[in-house]
């Protein structure tokens, strides 16, 4: 059985369209699911940011202890974290959180955020100082 040379031609140049076009819809599905996914995380990391940072406000500029409702807060944001986190930004939060709180776990931490969020940061642990008491 032969095949007329313009009709295999046009077969070729159909599926060969058809597939470019599933291709292109799969990377923009993919896209959008990545932004998506980029700015849930966001949204997670500054919440617990803004959280921790407002204990540490707390604790020492006013000189208070945070209360359980702070604590159970803070606890639920943790949590989401896990489900968000990249690996090294996971490690660096249960180290700080077994450690004293120090400011040196603490830089690590907001440094692997920037790092899961930004990718290729240049800043260096020792260069983040973030809390200033006022």
């Amino acid at each position: 059985m032969d095949v007329d040379p313009t009709i295999a031609v046009a077969i070729i140049g159909l599926v060969g369209t058809a597939v470019l076009y599933m291709l292109q819809n799969w990377f923009t599905k993919k896209r959008e699911i990545e932004l998506k996914l980029y700015m849930l995380k966001a949204k997670r990391y500054e919440q617990f940011f803004k959280k921790l940072s407002e204990g540490f406000h707390t604790v020492q500029t006013e000189g208070k202890s945070t209360t359980p409702e702070f604590k159970k807060e803070l606890g639920e944001l943790i949590n989401i974290l896990w489900l968000y986190g990249s690996d090294d930004m996971l490690r660096a939060l249960n180290t700080f959180l077994s450690s004293s709180r120090d400011g040196h776990e603490l830089q690590k931490l907001i440094y692997f955020m920037r790092k899961d969020l930004f990718k290729n940061t240049t800043l260096k642990t020792s260069d983040i100082e973030w809390w200033r008491a006022i």
